[in-house]
């Protein structure tokens, strides 16, 4: 597989801000996109009219944000005009969608490459010298086939749990009602005073990714943790002599485990059984249910 210059394989089309006077909402002219808050996930979303464009992008063209970078990558869904804010990259000899989950992997590094005093920005020459990786076109295609595939299922997933929370929320509401108004006066308490044990896990030295093993003492981490449900498919361990400095973190079955990072922050499960004893790891919060005022499951939701 070889590296070519992005120069060499797309035609790069830097953007350029037309009058304002030439600004419209009434759908006059090309669309206009001025930059990464008109991006959506996949697609940009049409605010604003253009009459008079000076940079136009292509249906099909990936549009890049090139100043204050960082942001999403996006697709014209139609020929548009472009801002100073982004610019459309244009596949010559490389499949579009394999452009554009490179693109997508390299949004990190190309914000470290961003210029100027007053913002951030991305120049010509950054973009036609990064380096792109160029296998057979039929190669090409295989591999994006496969990324689209896989971020499909990202955004099923991140849908069904959208939906989840909605209807999750609508059915606590006709239950208990509001819960700041609490129309029907439940008890209201704080959730440490309904744990016989509340802790977050060791910090700092204590427990580091290089204290890992293959086998000993399960650690649950945070992307052990999902909504309702607890993910076993990564799995790390400490050894036993290790475990017996840190015994104050130890987690056993049924123990509400919460993530306090990530995505959604304050997401909830609860320990298997299969998993007889376990440590969790910092920001990974154990709540160990008085089952005399609650149980692990009615926690877990709330």
């Amino acid at each position: 597989m070889t590296l070519e210059p992005l120069s060499e394989v797309a035609e790069i089309v830097m953007g350029q801000s037309p009058p304002s006077s030439t600004y419209n909402k009434d759908g006059n002219g090309l669309p206009f996109f001025q930059g990464k808050a008109d991006f959506g996930d996949r697609y940009p979303r049409v605010r604003v009219y253009c009459n008079l464009p000076t940079k136009i992008a292509e249906r099909g063209d990936i549009l890049i944000p090139v100043r204050a970078p960082g942001g999403p990558t996006n697709i014209a869904q139609s020929r548009c005009c472009i801002g100073r804010g982004l610019a459309a990259i244009r596949g010559k000899k490389v499949d579009p969608i394999f452009l554009l989950h490179f693109f997508r992997y390299h949004e990190p590094q190309l914000a470290t490459q961003g210029k100027g005093s007053t913002f951030e920005a991305i120049n010509r020459d950054d973009l036609e010298n990064l380096a792109v990786p160029l296998p057979p076109l039929d190669k090409q295609r295989k591999i994006a086939a496969l990324l689209e595939k896989g971020d499909r299922l990202r955004r099923t997933r991140r849908d069904a749990r959208q939906l989840s929370d909605t209807f999750l929320q609508s059915v606590f509401l006709e239950m208990f009602g509001d819960p700041v108004s609490n129309p029907q006066h439940w008890v209201i308490d704080n959730l440490r005073s309904l744990c016989a044990k509340f802790s977050d896990g060791p910090f700092g030295s204590n427990l580091k990714t290089s204290h890992y093993m293959q086998e000993g003492v399960r650690v649950i981490r945070l992307h052990n943790i999902d909504v309702g449900d607890f993910l076993d498919d990564d799995k790390a361990y400490i050894a036993p002599s290790h475990f017996a400095e840190l015994k104050k973190h130890e987690c056993v079955p049924g123990d509400v485990l919460v993530g306090t990072l990530g995505d959604p922050n304050l997401r909830a499960c609860i320990q298997p059984s299969t998993i007889p004893q376990a440590l969790n790891k910092a920001d990974c919060v154990q709540a160990r249910v008085n089952v005399d005022r609650a149980t692990p499951d009615y926690v877990r939701g709330c």
